[in-house]
């Protein structure tokens, strides 16, 4: 079964300022243990559909071209964070400053796309968040950047800041949700353009 995924593609500029950010980053802490996601694989996720059935994958890509009611719209990356908030770490992420509202009601559509088609999904609520590393070896804590952090004294699952740095380190422009296939290796993922859903009032809304 192809194992799917509906996410943001990110423009050139905004991956250069990423990979920028990750060459910081790996200076910063050089015993990390940290493996990055490589530049052109570099997208937000949406909505993570796993491994779906073969008799559901042609109706989701007739689903995944239909347009979305919604305007375009532009959202800024930064912030860092760790998940879990507790334990051993397993992903290093950059957060979203603005535009989380558009992101949630854009996730929101994709999900009805794939619930009228009876596809089943995570029930976990969705935090944008856009994964720049994962650790190589989970039994290396993260101390140095863990050190750093101040946030979610609830104890909660969400994502926890962390205060390296709260520059813009990359500003997104979102006009099309993206379905892609993503292929496993020891090389590590590819992936694959499947359908493209664009947001409705293309020319205009970003100007």
């Amino acid at each position: 079964m192809p194992r799917l995924f509906s996410a943001i593609d990110l423009g050139p500029a905004a991956r250069d300022g990423i990979a920028a950010e990750q060459h910081r980053l790996a200076a910063a802490f050089p015993g990390a243990s940290l493996r990055w996601v490589r530049p052109e694989h570099l997208h937000l996720t949406l909505v993570f559909m796993g491994e779906v059935a073969d008799e559901c994958v042609a109706p989701l890509v007739s689903a995944m071209q239909e347009k979305i009611d919604r305007r375009p719209f532009r959202f800024e990356l930064g912030g860092f964070g760790v998940f879990p908030p507790r334990g051993a770490p397993r992903a290093l992420w950059l957060g979203v400053q603005t535009g989380v509202e558009n992101l949630v009601a854009v996730h929101q559509a994709i999900v009805s796309r794939c619930e009228r088609l009876a596809i089943p999904l995570d029930p976990r609520p969705f935090h944008p968040h856009l994964t720049l590393a994962r650790w190589r070896d989970r039994r290396k804590p993260a101390f140095a950047l863990r050190r750093s952090t101040e946030r979610r004294p609830d104890k909660s699952e969400r994502p926890l800041d962390l205060q390296s740095s709260r520059d813009v380190v990359a500003v997104v422009d979102v006009r099309m949700i993206t379905l892609f296939h993503s292929r496993l290796s020891s090389e590590g993922p590819t992936y694959r353009v499947l359908a493209e859903s664009p947001l409705s009032g293309v020319e205009s809304a970003l100007h």
